[in-house]
């Protein structure tokens, strides 16, 4: 049996057994134990009372008042009887056995609250954690070892605060430091990381464990872990939920005062319980009015469609479809008349019983317009059509149907139950086409390819037709092709008018080349086209020598007026290209370097789809030549000493010159128109005037 002293031993000693200080014996000395099971004893002189309570009552009744040193004291005297050291041995004795019952029974109870704690940390349902003073987990408990995911402490070393997300560990440590003896921590809502990559969100709940006496109180610290993971997430969750209700409010007040729709809700006595502020938009009217006044929406409806929407109200609600849409007119506030398309389905409640209706009325005016202007449109492009004979056409080439409509069959002169086949639509063109149109269908079937052909046909009824038919290819949903869409038209009149356009064409080409005169046709101060005789007006081999030339390439840099060539081109082209037709004189320059004077011509024409200008250029070589001539002749016929007259087939004077008059003594002015019969002025004799006469015959 293991004995020990119990911790407060030496410090509960007293001095309630005085020893022989004064007397100088100790069996003077008096002891007195009083207990409330015995009397008063008192042992004097050392003699034991005979009479008195047992030794375990008075050794019980010293442990009570803590005299534990009474058999010290008596030892230590000088000369102790035998009895006296006996009694005391006994006493002694007493108290050791009654100390090492006490320390039993703390032994027992020390085990039993172990027990107890390690059952309580064993199967404590709560995560618990031992640490030591630097956060290594030193014991777990199942609870922890499943919760965190630990294997055996005893072999795996584990820090608390690594197990801990970056963010959280320095609460942690931050908090341990200030922790001292008496204190407990609680950290909440941690959140951790587990090796197998999940995480935890934790309370922490630390303190001290008291340690043995002697040793160091921080040595270890005691740690639950309280998973608040389905709460927080409960909480986030719930959270969430708070958030979605709140958008969800926010959603549903948005769509109702935001719709830019006519939305209402109508209650089983067809009065509205809501209506949608953008009615105000499409009538007018407000929501309020509509919902004060039941009525106010039959009253301005057209009355033409008021019977209908009464019976539409009358119908019954019906849980299971929508009701039938429904179009009506409207006159708005300020007069205008719109259209308006309803739908509307019934109301329920969760418990199925029908509330009114809901529905929606959508402003489908503009949509109206653009049907009836499509309507108009469609019966324009029919007209359009009939007058232009272009037809449509379609091929399906998955079921090998062709499809025609009414001026396509009107083009081929085909009978109403005829039904076209790509092989009977080919045997109505020509056969010098059939093969092109053949090979074009086939690629455009196989690769695509769209085609736009111009050929000849043959009507059911014999007749004669050119047509230009063109086709694209039709894709189905997977890319592939599906068959083809075109059109055919009969250009019969225009294929006349090109050929007869063709045959201007090539009249006025041929006069264009073989006209005397030069011509040219300038396109952006650019020579275009040139016949021959502007070829031989300008000394060049051939005409297309003039072609890009500007008409100042072909001139000097001065015309004889002293204005430069290109201000003088300049101003009379743009006159010419704003529609004044221009005539001027104009002087180029031969290939050999000389001066050509011609007379031009020039007005705006269309060639080649495009704005140009038409000259033509008129020789006055020779004119001027001629003037040069006439003015040399004139200057001798007025400076000759011969009197000279000019008379025309009938005798009649036209001119006379100074020697003349000085000769006869007729001026001219009143010569003209004489015949040379009547000069007798008396200057000459009778023989002059007879030999002046027969000279004039002759």
């Amino acid at each position: 049996m293991a004995t020990a002293r119990l911790p407060s031993t030496d410090r509960q000693w007293s001095n309630t057994m005085q020893n022989n200080d004064d007397t100088g014996q100790y069996g003077q000395a008096t002891t007195t134990v009083t207990t409330p099971e015995t009397p008063q004893t008192t042992t004097k002189g050392g003699r034991y009372d005979k009479n008195s309570a047992s030794v375990r009552e008075r050794a019980l009744a010293a442990l009570r008042h803590g005299e534990f040193n009474l058999a010290e004291q008596i030892l230590s005297a000088d000369d102790p009887s035998t009895a006296v050291l006996i009694e005391n041995l006994r006493i002694y004795q007493a108290e050791l056995e009654m100390q090492n019952e006490e320390l039993r029974k703390s032994q027992r109870t020390t085990e039993s609250a172990l027990e107890r704690f390690s059952a309580m940390f064993q199967q404590l349902p709560i995560a618990e954690l031992v640490l030591d003073r630097y956060g290594l987990i030193v014991e777990a408990n199942p609870s922890a070892l499943q919760l965190l995911q630990l294997r055996n402490t005893q072999y795996h070393q584990y820090f608390l605060a690594r197990m801990l997300l970056h963010t959280d560990q320095a609460r942690l440590i931050s908090a341990w430091e200030r922790l001292t003896v008496q204190e407990s921590l609680e950290l909440t809502e941690v959140r951790m990381q587990l090796g197998n990559g999940s995480s935890l969100v934790v309370d922490l709940h630390i303190a001290q464990l008291p340690a043995p006496e002697g040793q160091d109180q921080q040595n270890r610290l005691i740690c639950a872990v309280i998973d608040r993971t389905e709460q927080a997430r409960q909480r986030e969750a719930l959270g969430n939920a708070y958030d979605r209700l709140e958008s969800s409010r926010e959603c549903y007040r948005v769509l109702a005062e935001f719709s830019p729709e006519w939305d209402y809700w109508l209650g089983l006595d067809n009065h509205f319980i809501h209506v949608s502020p953008a009615c105000q938009d499409i009538t007018g009217y407000s929501a309020s009015e509509f919902i004060e006044n039941p009525e106010l929406l039959e009253t301005i409806m057209h009355p033409e469609d008021l019977d209908a929407w009464q019976q539409h109200l009358a119908h019954p609600l019906d849980s299971n479809k929508h009701h039938v849409p429904l179009s009506f007119r409207i006159r708005t506030r300020d007069g205008q008349q719109k259209w308006i398309d309803h739908i509307c389905s019934t109301v329920l409640s969760e418990d199925g019983r029908a509330l009114g209706r809901r529905g929606v009325n959508r402003d489908v005016t503009s949509r109206h317009q653009a049907e009836k202007a499509l309507q108009r449109s469609e019966a324009l492009l029919n007209a359009t059509s009939r007058l232009a004979r272009v037809g449509g056409w379609e091929f399906d080439a998955d079921n090998k149907t062709l499809r025609w409509t009414q001026i396509t069959r009107l083009l081929h002169e085909v009978d109403d139950d005829f039904q076209p086949t790509v092989e009977t639509a080919l045997e109505f063109y020509d056969p010098h086409d059939r093969a092109v149109l053949h090979q074009a269908i086939k690629r455009a079937l196989s690769e695509g390819c769209p085609y736009e052909l111009e050929l000849r046909l043959q009507t059911a009824r014999g007749g004669k037709l050119w047509v230009r038919t063109n086709a694209e290819a039709v894709y189905n949903d997977n890319g592939s092709i599906g068959g083809l869409r075109g059109s055919i038209q009969d250009i019969t009149e225009r294929v006349k008018a090109e050929q007869a356009r063709r045959e201007s064409e090539q009249q006025y080409r041929t006069l264009f080349e073989s006209a005397g005169q030069a011509m040219l046709i300038l396109r952006e101060e650019r020579c275009v086209l040139a016949n021959r005789a502007a070829q031989r007006l300008f000394g060049y081999d051939e005409p297309t020598c003039l072609l890009g030339k500007h008409p100042c390439d072909v001139s000097p840099a001065m015309q004889p007026d002293g204005e430069p060539s290109t201000d003088k081109a300049s101003r009379f082209i743009t006159r010419a290209m704003r529609g004044e037709v221009q005539h001027f004189e104009w002087e180029h320059l031969h290939a050999d370097g000389s001066p050509v004077p011609v007379q031009v011509t020039m007005l705006p024409i269309e060639f080649g789809s495009k704005p140009a200008l038409y000259a033509t250029l008129q020789d006055l070589t020779e004119q001027r030549a001629a003037e040069r001539r006439e003015v040399q002749a004139r200057t001798v016929f007025e400076n000759t000493s011969e009197g000279i007259i000019i008379t025309d087939p009938e005798q009649r004077i036209l001119a006379v010159n100074r020697a003349f008059t000085e000769l006869t003594g007729y001026t001219e002015n009143k010569v003209l128109g004489q015949t040379p019969s009547m000069l007798k002025s008396g200057r000459q004799n009778e023989m002059f005037y007879q030999s002046m006469w027969a000279a004039l015959q002759k």
